[in-house]
């Protein structure tokens, strides 16, 4: 297959392949990536930008700390439930309910627990759940207003989203910089892109933390401060748009003529799709009839995919980003912009994750079962192997549900560990999928330890949601 180079011209930062979805962490092996030795030769050393390595934290110790604040909130009302006192009651079931979907994670019923608080407890969990899958669909906001430093803002949008920020790579004379806001419930991304702006950041790419937004000084600050610094965009002159809890920003604009197969000719533009820290979608996915784009003369451009075609983007626990890339039939070279591309996103998205917490696993018998929402986990006993020691889990969902119907890779990632009443945690060192059914799937967890005088800890999504997301980008310039 032969091109004429004439004709291939690229815009931007090369992050796909062809119609493909892929994880950031492969981004380097495409055409045009750097890898990151390269980026780090782009970005000024700390040393000499009087960087500081801040907000490092060990998730571990923070994880134990939410725990203990969350009992310390819990078990006085979980206690007044079982109060002679009728206004005792009604109030220490208001205060669970103003804790919010948090204190799901904690709210499981004590052994002997009345019929009455049984009762209200249910009641809380129900109107919890139900606040924790609207919750799943909104944006996170940010107030604030005034001039702070850098590093003020970094750390107030963390506590006020939840949405965790790594800034590593930001040298230090930026992190005390002092910039101005005036925040009245802006959006995340909208206030990340505002302070990125300000503040001469980027988001980065390559360190792909999961769980986590990664900024670094912008490549475009860099350049600019060096002598034979080339021009490079800022991110304020990326086409992108922020819509609810997702951004999409273009990377690359390319033309090709194909000279054997001219049906192949083609005009691609892609893009990334990021969404808040704090989520992990299921997947994304569009419907390629749902595209609609428009030159800069008002026609439209044909996408070069029948309408029954479907864009599945699935995610993994590792991925923070997708990428997409958006086929065109060639658009002629008279052209010099697309309006807009317009596109329904389908996102699937964690209504809501529960923990189950099992006591000591010597005191449970094979095919116990414990519920919460929608969902059941069966413990299947342990199984000595060789030198391992397995430990069979079902996870299934009553008739209501269908969890598991679709996109069911999700179920075998869910994070399971043993935990000792020292505090010590074994995490597992295999796993192999057993059965799967449309609404159960069994796994069995290997250790090299004994789990019997351990206690099991299993989080899991019970709740799934469909969430339509309408996207338009604008302005994007052609080669």
């Amino acid at each position: 297959m032969l091109f004429n180079s004439r004709f291939v011209v690229s815009f931007g930062i090369c992050l796909a392949t062809f119609f493909l979805v892929v994880p950031s962490a492969f981004l380097s092996q495409t055409c045009c990536a750097q890898d990151e030795d390269e980026m780090d030769d782009d970005v000024m050393d700390e040393e000499e930008m009087g960087g500081k390595k801040k907000n490092d934290s060990d998730p571990q110790e923070d994880e134990d700390e939410d725990e203990m604040k969350w009992l310390g909130k819990i078990d006085p009302l979980m206690a007044k439930l079982e109060s002679a006192n009728l206004e005792e009651r009604d109030q220490a079931e208001k205060g669970l309910m103003e804790l919010g979907p948090k204190a799901l994670d904690y709210l499981d019923p004590p052994e002997n627990l009345s019929s009455d608080a049984t009762a209200r407890l249910g009641r809380v969990r129900t109107g919890l759940e139900k606040i924790a899958v609207v919750k799943s669909t909104q944006a996170t906001t940010v107030k604030l207003s005034g001039e702070k430093t850098v590093e003020e803002i970094l750390e107030s949008i963390q506590k006020q989203t939840e949405n965790k920020i790594v800034y590593e790579r930001v040298p230090g004379n930026i992190l005390d910089k002092s910039i101005s806001v005036d925040w009245d419930g802006v959006e995340f991304w909208k206030a990340i892109y505002e302070l990125i702006d300000q503040a001469d950041l980027e988001i980065d790419t390559f360190a792909g933390d999961p769980g986590k937004l990664s900024l670094m000084i912008s490549r475009a600050a860099v350049a600019e401060a060096r002598p034979d610094g080339e021009e490079v965009l800022r991110p304020s002159d990326i086409p992108r748009a922020s819509v609810g809890l997702f951004d999409f920003s273009v990377t690359q604009v390319s033309s090709a003529i194909n000279m054997i197969k001219p049906e192949q000719d083609t005009t691609s533009v892609e893009a990334t799709i990021r969404w808040e820290p704090r989520l992990q979608p299921i997947s994304l996915d569009i419907h390629y009839k749902t595209i609609v784009a428009k030159d800069d003369q008002g026609k439209e451009i044909k996408v070069k995919r029948s309408e029954e075609a479907v864009f599945y983007g699935a995610t993994s626990p590792e991925t923070t980003e997708l990428e997409l890339s958006i086929p065109f039939e060639l658009v002629d070279r008279k052209i010099k912009t697309i309006k807009s591309i317009e596109a329904e996103m389908i996102a699937i998205l964690p209504g809501r994750r529960e923990t189950f917490r099992l006591k000591k696993l010597a005191t449970l018998k094979d095919g116990a079962e414990f519920r919460k929402a929608g969902a059941i986990l069966t413990y299947g006993g342990i199984e000595k192997n060789e030198d391992l020691f397995g430990v069979t889990l079902t996870l299934g969902f009553d008739e209501s549900f269908n969890s598991l119907e679709s996109h069911q890779g999700w179920a075998y990632d869910n994070p399971m560990y043993l935990e000792g009443e020292n505090g010590k945690k074994l995490n597992p060192i295999t796993s192999e999928g057993l059965r799967q059914s449309e609404s159960a799937v069994t796994v069995r967890y290997y250790f090299e330890e004994d789990p019997a005088e351990y206690g099991l800890v299993y989080k899991t999504i019970t709740a799934i949601v469909k969430h339509p997301v309408k996207m338009q980008l604008n302005n994007i310039d052609l080669p």
